[in-house]
């Protein structure tokens, strides 16, 4: 690909990306990581990291790049998350290379950039201070890497596509956890292409010690994540993975999110929050899933522009099936957001069955193109889809607390940290997550008390029953939080 068309969509990619990030609240899982990345220095990080009892621990690299970036550019919540950008333009740059020297269309790479600059799952994602960024990019690089090999197998030991390889797979590896399946199945399918083609590409030196270098960052990343199973570390246990969570993934990844119920009403009501949601989630969902289906069908007609099947499914249906059996053995909900490093595969071959209709059905490409655009605007933009509001729960306990009141705070503390809160034992700040009747009862009461999501943070219902015993009545309402007070 010429440099001036690569430059152009580079920067596309940046124009979306720099559209999908936000400023408002950051939400439990991005207060956790924030708080380790402000960290004055690397020692105290380290520290933070040693007794991280949840999934933090098991994103090494994530969380060791979101601390230098914030000493960079600062605490913000847009700046956190601006973290992401260098991994989505990284990856689109080998990609975009990988693409141009494969055996698929020229207009396929233009159609992957802008079903990528729209595509509601990536851009909701990009606008969270999470590793998904990073395992989107580094999933990039390997399928630009299986790409070029499977249009040139003989090239496969090359420094340059071998360096690609190794560096995606380490980034999915280090990334998260969850990225190991993901970067076993694209060296399977590596394999599956060199195989399949009797391919007998030339080893260097160099290739070996490339080779050993990946073998020497798989086992340290493997002794790591063993070590930080022993101390206990993991995914959340509140939900477990199941027929609902995996269709919600799917939910996700096809983009109808923003057409949909925001994820409180999902959480609260469950699968009937879409009823209310019916007719745009059914015309939606049929549009695409009929355009998807022509592309599908039109492209298997030409046989020379078909994607090769064989390592696509490798590559996708096994780090699929053993995430899925980690979050079933693992005791934790697998999510959309848990299968990201599966999107570039998919959004290519969304691309790729898109390319290949005629030009009497340009239009249903421009339908697929609105449908996706408008969800991603409703989740970037309308307020029903608003985050997890931390920051203004914080600052109406740090108001309460200068006016001389007692709060009691039934929410993450770590982001509350984050917004500056402090918590101690004797301090008019109290800290009562699942707490039972009759610790409450022995307190005294609260001027203000501050709830978020029940069922993390008041699951046997202690909390509310002492909010209706004692004559409480809600006054603001921020998403996620209710905050109470004392009837006048």
């Amino acid at each position: 690909m010429k440099a001036p068309r690569l430059a152009l969509l580079l920067l596309v990619t940046l124009l979306a990306g720099l559209a999908a990030v936000s400023n408002e609240s950051l939400w439990i899982d991005e207060g956790n990581a924030a708080l380790k990345a402000i960290q004055p220095t690397f020692g105290q990080w380290v520290q933070m990291m040693k007794v991280e009892g949840g999934s933090d621990a098991q994103m090494p690299l994530y969380m060791a790049w979101l601390w230098g970036w914030e000493k960079l550019f600062g605490r913000g919540e847009q700046a956190l998350r601006l973290a992401n950008l260098p991994w989505i333009l990284l990856g689109h740059a080998f990609l975009l290379a990988g693409l141009s020297r494969s055996r698929l269309k020229p207009r396929v790479a233009l159609l992957y950039v802008g079903l990528a600059a729209v595509a509601p799952f990536l851009c909701y994602y990009l606008n969270e201070a999470r590793p998904y960024a990073m395992e989107y990019g580094a999933a990039c690089l390997v399928l630009a890497y299986l790409l070029e090999i499977d249009a040139a197998p003989e090239r496969a030991f090359e420094p340059r596509l071998l360096a690609t390889a190794i560096a995606g797979m380490l980034l999915l590896a280090g990334s998260s956890l969850l990225g190991v399946p993901w970067a076993g199945g694209a060296f399977l399918a590596a394999g599956w292409i060199l195989w399949q083609q009797r391919a007998r590409p030339k080893l260097s030196l160099a290739s070996l010690w490339a080779f050993g270098g990946l073998c020497l960052g798989m086992g340290l990343l493997g002794f790591y994540y063993l070590k930080t199973l022993q101390a206990g570390a993991g995914a959340s246990s509140a939900g477990k993975t199941g027929v609902v969570s995996c269709l919600f993934a799917a939910y996700e990844i096809a983009g109808l999110a923003g057409l949909g119920p925001n994820r409180a009403e999902l959480r609260g009501t469950g699968i009937s929050a879409l009823v209310s949601h019916g007719f745009p989630l059914a015309t939606g969902g049929l549009l695409l899933l009929g355009v998807g289906a022509a592309g599908a069908v039109q492209c298997s007609r030409k046989e020379s522009r078909k994607l090769p099947p064989g390592w696509m499914l490798l590559a996708l249906l096994l780090p699929l099936v053993g995430t899925i059996g980690l979050g079933v053995v693992g005791h934790f909900r697998i999510l959309g957001r848990h299968l990201m490093p599966a999107f570039p595969l998919l959004l290519l071959a969304t691309a790729a069955a898109l390319g290949s209709l005629g030009p009497r059905q340009r239009g249903l490409v421009a339908l697929f193109f609105a449908v996706w655009a408008g969800s991603f605007a409703s989740l970037r933009f309308s307020p029903t889809h608003r985050k997890d509001d931390y920051r203004s729960a914080a600052h109406a306990a740090q108001n309460a607390l200068l006016s001389g009141k007692r709060v009691w705070w039934a929410a993450d503390l770590a982001t509350a940290r984050y917004y500056g809160l402090s918590f101690s034992p004797r301090g008019t700040l109290t800290p009562w997550m699942n707490a039972a009747a009759a610790e409450l009862e022995g307190q005294p009461p609260p001027d203000l008390l501050i709830l978020s999501k029940r069922d993390l943070y008041d699951q046997g219902g202690a909390l509310e029953g002492y909010i209706v015993s004692h004559g409480y009545l809600p006054g603001a309402i921020f998403p996620a939080f209710t905050l109470y007070e004392k009837r006048p």
